[in-house]
């Protein structure tokens, strides 16, 4: 794939830090839990389904069994979606201009079992599947594996980031070349 982009030497590859050009290019590599089709209707992505209480304030994926990360880096798992947005919304180590919005909603996380995972609010919002999934014009949490981040290190995964996604980062050089390979 070749493609041009006005703002080379200026993207984040960071899974936590959500640019206009990064958002573009993990929505490549790493794939959320939902994402839109082209009628602007809500579609499973990660997820083979998903459930909102009565009162609007408990979501519930279910995750597609068997999804692979790139790379031999294992099964995707509720273990890595709640790993994935708990550093997107950490206040301390998150420059994800969204985090603080997204942190707003979220009172917990919680892993049901590996293809389970549970979004208590604090309360309703209409912006929670906005925010988390990749939705236009937000890119959403990119889910990656909580195994490669913690094996590697965070500036190995934000210079290779790893998905589940159709398109692998082949290689990466600031402000000079992309590489992507499906």
């Amino acid at each position: 794939m070749t493609a041009g982009f006005a703002v080379v030497g200026n993207e984040q590859l960071l899974i936590t830090l959500v640019d206009n050009f990064g958002s573009h290019l993990l929505g490549n590599v790493c794939e959320s839990l939902l994402t839109l089709d082209s009628k602007g209707q809500v579609k499973p992505m990660l997820a083979d389904k998903w459930e909102m209480s009565p009162d609007g304030k408990t979501y519930t994926f279910y995750l597609h069994k068997g999804v692979q990360f790139q790379e031999g880096w294992g099964e995707l798992t509720a273990e890595d979606v709640k790993y994935t947005v708990e550093r997107l919304i950490n206040e301390k180590t998150s420059p994800n201009p969204h985090a603080g919005p997204i942190r707003a909603l979220i009172a917990s996380i919680q892993v049901v079992d590996p293809y389970k995972v549970v979004f208590n609010l604090k309360t309703p919002s209409w912006a929670f599947m906005t925010l988390i999934n990749h939705m236009d014009p937000l890119p959403g949490a990119s889910i990656t594996s909580k195994k490669y981040v913690e094996s590697v290190g965070d500036a190995k995964a934000a210079q290779h980031p790893i998905g589940t996604g159709p398109w692998r980062l082949v290689e990466y050089q600031r402000a000079a070349t992309i590489s992507l390979r499906q």
